[in-house]
Formats: C-alpha cells, structure tokens, sequence
C-alpha cells in the first residue's frame, strides 16, 4: 500500500505539482500558484485512490472457505467416484452404515503464505440423547470393518477424491495422523479404527498442530465437540479432508448408535478461518445410514464337559435373531434360534465340536464375523478291579485296581454308596504314578462300588452288591463293555454234585471267545481255559479231578465278549 501512495506522490511530482494536500499547509500555500484547478483535482483523485485501494487490499486478502460433503448415491444406484457438494444428503443421494465415517472437503483460499492459519469445525456429538458423530477419521472410511459395504449394499465401496471438480495447482496430499478423543468411551471406539484410516489430509499447506475446544459431553441429550487445526499454506489456496465417524451400535449399545436418531443427526460445520469465515452447516438425514452388521461373540468361547453331559453357551443380547449350528452329528441343541443354546448329547472325545452362530439386526442385516466356540468331551474309563475274597477266618476282603492312571482319583464305596470306615488307603485316593493300588480292610458282605475321575468327569462304577461270601469270590478282573451286563444264565453247568468232571453248556445266542474259570471256596482258582469261537448250545469239559475236594463247593466263572456269569456248584463224596 505504501508504494502505491508514493508511486501516485511522484506522478504528481512529475507534472510539476509539487504542492502539499495536507490541510494544515494553509490557503497561501494552496492559491499560490494558476493551476489551482488542476491541483484540486490531483489532490482529491489522490485521496479517492488511497482509500479505494485500502479497502479493496483489505477487501482481497480476508480468507474465503468452502466446506463439502460427499453424495455417493443410493444404495440402488451408486456414484463411484462420489461427488462433493455444497449441500446436505439424504437417502436418494448418499448410502452410509454405521462404523464408516462421512466424508468432508473444505477448500480455503486468499490464504497468507507466511505465518500460521487457524481452522476451527464442529460436529454433532449426541443428539436427542443419542450418539451421532462420535468422534473424526480420514475420508476414505465407507468400508469399515473391510468387507463391510459389500456385504451391507451387495457392491464395492465408491471411490473418494478430494481434488474432483477442483483445478490447480495442488501439492501432493499430505496425512497427519489425528489427535485422539479427550475422554473415553470414544478414544477406545477411535483406537480400533485402523491407524491408516484416522488421518487428516492436507494439500498446499503442512499441519503444524491440533486441539479440541473444550470436551463435548457424551452423557447430555444434544452435544457437540470443537476442533482447531493450526496450518501453514504454500499457496493462497489449501485443501483439507477428514471424515465424521458415524456411531456405531456395536460400540454404544443396542439403541444407542446413529440410526436410532430420526432426521438429520448427522451435522458437520465450519465455525471460522482465522477467525472469520462464518458458519457453514452439512448433514447427512439418518434415512441414508444403515444399522452395521450386529456384534457376534459367543460366551464362553471354549467349554470342557463329560460325555453325555449338556453345555450352555450364549451371544450377545438384543439382536433379532439367532442361528446357532454344531459340527458332530450324535450332539443337537435346544433353542437354537434364541440368545442361549443348549449342546445335549454330545459323546465323541479327542475331536473337539465347533459351535457356530449367525446374528441379526432389527434391520435385517446378518453378521459377517466368523463367530464359533470350541466344546471338548472328556471320558473316564471304569477301573479295572480285581476282588480278593476273605478266607473262613477273615472279616474283610480287598480289591486291587490295575490299568491305574496317574493323577486319576479313585473312590471306593460300599455297595450302597456309603463310605467304608477303616478303608486303607482312604478313599478318595488321588493316583500319584501309574502304579497298581489295593484297598483294603472292607468288611465282608459289604459290596464294593470303585469309580474313577479325571478332567471332573467320573466313569461309571466297577461294583459288587452280593453280600454272600460264596458269590463275592470273583466279580470282574477287568472293566466290561460298555455294552456289558452280568447275567446268572448264560451257561449251564452239570451234574451237581460232580465227582471228576464237570461240563458247561453255554445258553448265549452269539458267537464269542470264551475265558472259563473254576475257583475254591476259599478264592483260589484252580483250573483257568479258553474257549474259541464259542456259540449256543456248545458243550465244554471241565477235568477237575487233581484240584477236586470232597463237598467242596466250587465257583464258575464264564466271561464272554459281551458278559459275565458266575454259578456255584459242589463236588461229590
């Protein structure tokens, strides 16, 4: 301004007008020459033109901004590259879902190239007691988590350019990464966007610093949250693009995110350039958002149970539906539509079972995370129990468990299921290695029930429930089937009383090896064969005359693959 003044002083000068305009020189000095007029004229031309060109330089270098929004179209009709404009959006023009961000452009101009810019927005932070714009990412977040739009809208996200529509000249963008929320909930929520999608964008100009205006309230029923973004510009024109993250429900709540506000929640605006520049207001109409794709987690994620046993597992609660799936074809499951299911019938160990669940949204909108939980089986054998029967003098027996398991807990009980008194050693008893163990000291007629547990699960019991000393000489040397049972019937044995031999005659109707086995009364065996392919009505004989006392009475055992039989018989004179 100062060298346009000087420059008109001298075009006066140089016309020989070398009076002074300034007031206080005096009417002597001004009439002092002919050219009166002509001085008049100069004087006041020079002063129009000094404050006309004031005001135009003061007028030419106030900021201008200009603040956009993208339209990407319909969800029916897309518009890839999106537009921006000046304006707001509604469902005919733009598609969002929760968890993406909006995109904005605000394009600055008559910007000073040297010393710093101040730019300040605003946005909606809850609105009618909901989240709206929970917090700001970069511009290019409509597919988050990825995969997102594709599933929500059935294409591909659209392309965002900040520089469309605009002419240069334009740096290359520059990204500096966002200053994260003040307060939490939303700096979580804000940290689990990707790094690469929380960035500023800047052309011709270089952020030198970020600060939030105060600290919106997330608990009130409306709330916004200022932003400063101080710059530098290597050109009177900069461009800066960002995005408004869109509240989602699967990080507020059921109820709580951006969809459940109605009309336009969605508000982004500008409150000033170097403080000036006004307000200018875009929102996005709720109608053009859609719920995201509901939260699937299954709790809890892996469960150990028994065979046979039931497991419960639940997913998050409030969605509209529920479809749950197993893998295995002996397990099904009980409410398999509603928040919590039941496994029943699962048997099979060593090959776990995958749960798997499919939600759904009141908008329809089916979950796309690989949701699935793991269901482990566990089994525990029966024990093996070999009886050891009183002699005639004896009031108690024992009983020795092979095939022993270490860290298996054994538990020995009368055939009632009471606890022995003065059983050695007590009972339970914990396996410390793999070692034999013999109970002793139970009281005749007792019984006995042993069973095992590992893993908490415990097998079915390995038992004796006869109190006459005679039948309790022998029950099981090792654990049956499961199919197994014991039966009274499955052979015959004749004559009784026999002198030296003895036959057996079997009475099953199936093919089996046999194991026969011929015990005193005093539960020494004395005589042990097996049989082969043994069948119904098939007839075996027993010498018994080196081992045969005079009425004596005997116990046979016949085990079969399927069970075992026992019979008394009694020797002859």
């Amino acid at each position: 301004m100062k060298k346009i003044i000087l420059s008109q002083l001298k075009s006066i000068q140089d016309n020989g007008l070398t009076f002074s305009c300034n007031p206080n020189a005096g009417f002597s000095s001004l009439f002092s020459t002919d050219k009166f007029i002509k001085k008049l004229f100069f004087c006041s031309a020079l002063l129009a033109l000094m404050f006309s060109q004031g005001a135009l330089y003061s007028q030419s270098t106030k900021p201008s901004a200009n603040l956009d929004q993208i339209r990407n179209g319909s969800a029916a009709s897309p518009i890839s590259p999106a537009n921006w404009v000046n304006g707001n959006a509604g469902a005919t023009q733009a598609h969002y879902a929760e968890g993406w961000s909006v995109a904005y452009r605000i394009l600055l101009g008559n910007l000073s190239t040297t010393g710093t810019h101040e730019l300040i927005i605003e946005w909606d932070v809850r609105h009618s007691g909901k989240n709206a714009l929970d917090f700001i990412t970069g511009y290019n977040n409509i597919d988050h988590p990825t995969g997102t739009h594709w599933t929500t809208f059935g294409h591909d996200p659209e392309e965002i350019l900040p520089l469309q529509g605009l002419t240069g000249p334009f740096s290359a963008p520059v990204d500096y990464a966002i200053l994260a929320p003040p307060t939490d909930p939303p700096l979580t929520y804000f940290n689990a966007v990707p790094a690469a999608k929380r960035m500023i964008t800047i052309y011709n100009g270089a952020i030198t610093g970020m600060e939030y205006i105060g600290t919106a309230d997330i608990t009130a029923s409306k709330s916004a949250q200022r932003f400063k973004i101080t710059f530098t510009a290597s050109d009177p024109r900069v461009l800066l693009a960002w995005g408004g993250h869109i509240a989602a429900e699967y990080d507020w709540g059921t109820g709580n995110g951006a969809t459940s506000v109605s009309g336009s929640p969605y508000h982004m605006r500008l409150i000033s350039i170097d403080g000036t520049g006004g307000n200018q207001d875009r929102s996005l109409a709720a109608a053009a958002v859609a719920p995201p794709p509901p939260a699937c987690d299954i709790s809890p994620l892996t469960q150990n149970i028994c065979a046979g046993d039931s497991a419960n597992f639940s997913g998050p609660a409030g969605l509209s539906g529920y479809a749950w799936s197993i893998s295995g074809s002996d397990a099904t499951l009980t409410n398999a539509d509603q928040q919590t299911v039941t496994v029943n019938g699962a048997t099979t160990t060593g090959s776990p079972y995958t749960l798997t669940l499919v939600t759904t949204n009141s908008g329809g909108v089916s979950s796309t995370d690989t949701c699935t939980a793991t269901l482990n089986v566990n089994e525990t054998a029966a024990p093996n129990v070999t009886y050891y029967p009183p002699a005639c003098d004896e009031g108690s027996f024992s009983i020795k468990i092979t095939g022993v398991s270490s860290g298996t807990i054994y538990t020995v009980k009368d055939k009632n299921g009471s606890a022995i008194g003065g059983l050695s050693p007590s009972s339970p008893y914990t396996a410390t290695d793999n070692s034999d163990i013999t109970f002793s000291n139970i009281p005749a007629g007792s019984g006995y029930q042993v069973t095992a547990s590992a893993s908490n699960c415990e097998s079915s019991a390995t038992s004796c429930g006869s109190s006459s000393l005679a039948s309790k000489l022998v029950t099981a040397e090792k654990a049956a089937p499961l199919d197994a049972k014991t039966s009274n019937s499955s052979f015959d044995a004749y004559p009784v009383p026999f002198k030296d031999q003895l036959t057996i005659k079997y009475k099953f109707d199936y093919k089996s090896d046999v194991k026969i086995e011929v015990f005193n009364s005093r539960g020494i065996s004395v005589l042990s064969k097996t049989d082969s392919g043994s069948y119904l009505n098939k007839e075996i004989t027993l010498d018994l005359k080196g081992n045969k006392e005079k009425e004596q009475v005997y116990i046979v055992k016949v085990t079969t693959d399927r069970e075992t039989s026992t019979k008394k018989v009694i020797s002859s004179r």
